[in-house]
């Protein structure tokens, strides 16, 4: 047992009496927990048997944690529960559980006290380390006495807890003059808040408060006619300008949209109005179009005669990466009413000087391509 010292020979004794017809063998090869002494105070260490007799009686390998000694010694299964126990009571923690680290305040039970006044008590500790198998030592300091002891995951609440954290501090009410409060409001008016007189008119502010916020280096949001809008850039890439992602909520009845596709169809606009982007059908995100026929150039100083008129966009800001002809981009596509919108790729085929440029699009399933306009002021949304 745990009394035997390393380096010394094995002594015979008495075989213990044959184990009862219902113990279960073990057999060599298999990992145990033995009662060992490690730093001065006991503790359960593995240990994996090497051989087996009939009378019950096992020879095992003894392995300190920190691999500062190993030997080999005799057990019995009358030793079972007392000095060595089956893995069993020491298999590894479940995945939810949160371990405990190094230097961690904890709370153990201890005897309190001396005879008949002895009482038991949960006082502070700190944990010193901590194994793999979820077992770890902790320091307890009493006045007058201190000492290290070992514990497992499975003692938890029972001879060990965690320290209940604080409570945390609740949220001060929203602030009413801000965008979310102002939001709030809206949504609480009475009467409540209508459909707006002009969804077109709507969307097109939405949109071009939207492109503002995308020139920002900053995190922002936004009220407009009750709409809450919010702009939150992503974390930095390792080149290029940062991206970033919107969310729109609708103050009639509280649903938020993360693509300007699908407030456009929330307000009910068809899939080329709301936004003035050329385009012949409008399925990207950039929006529809048609018109006269205006002659514009491409960076590329190609001549296209033959696209639509649209209004010009405002010029994109310093740093913005301009896409080139042939680059390969992802459009935000709606294939039906049925379905969420969704990214695919798309080529890029003409960029024009005020960064509009044009795509090539076409279904992942091959039933349909065609090909639309889109700004700079789209990137992210569309």
């Amino acid at each position: 047992g745990k009394g035997a010292a390393p380096g010394v020979p094995f002594v015979p004794f008495v075989p213990p009496p044959p184990p009862p017809s219902e113990w279960v063998f073990p057999l060599e090869g298999d990992r145990i927990d033995v009662e060992a002494e490690v730093g001065g105070v006991d503790a359960w260490v593995t240990a994996e048997i090497l051989s087996v007799l009939v009378n019950g009686s096992f020879l095992a390998r003894i392995d300190l944690p920190d691999l500062s000694d190993t030997w080999q010694d005799w057990f019995t299964w009358q030793d079972e529960g007392t000095d060595w126990r089956r893995r069993e009571h020491s298999k590894a923690p479940p995945k939810k559980w949160k371990w405990i680290k190094e230097g961690e305040a904890i709370e153990v039970e201890v005897s309190v006290g001396e005879g008949d006044e002895a009482q038991t008590a949960w006082v502070t500790a700190q944990v010193t380390s901590v194994l793999v198998d979820g077992q770890f030592q902790a320091r307890i300091e009493l006045p007058g006495d201190a000492w290290d002891d070992w514990f497992s995951w499975g003692d938890e609440d029972v001879e060990w807890r965690r320290i209940p954290e604080p409570e945390p501090e609740p949220e001060p009410p929203p602030d009413p003059n801000a965008p979310w409060g102002r939001h709030l409001t809206a949504r609480a008016a009475e009467p409540p808040p209508a459909r707006h007189a002009d969804p077109a008119a709507l969307f097109a502010t939405l949109q071009s408060r939207i492109a503002e916020m995308r020139t920002s280096p900053h995190d922002l949001d936004d009220e407009i006619d009750g709409w809450y809008i919010k702009y939150k850039l992503r974390k930095k890439g390792h080149s290029g300008p940062r991206a970033g992602d919107i969310l729109v909520v609708d103050p009639v009845d509280g649903k938020s949209f993360a693509s300007m596709v699908a407030v456009r169809r929330k307000l009910g606009l068809s899939e080329h109005s709301g936004h003035a982007s050329p385009g012949a059908n409008g399925r990207g995100g950039g929006g529809g179009g048609g018109g006269s026929n205006v002659e514009r150039r491409s960076v590329g100083t190609r001549h296209t005669p033959h696209l639509g008129a649209f209004a010009s966009a405002p010029p994109p800001p310093e740093g913005w990466v301009w896409p080139t002809e042939g680059e390969r981009i992802e459009v935000e596509v709606q294939a039906s009413e049925d379905v969420p919108a969704v990214w695919i790729p798309s080529k890029v085929l003409v960029v024009l000087v005020d960064a509009q440029f044009q795509a090539s699009i076409a279904l992942p399933d091959g039933s349909d391509a065609w090909e639309d306009w889109f700004s700079w002021q789209d990137e992210g949304t569309d």
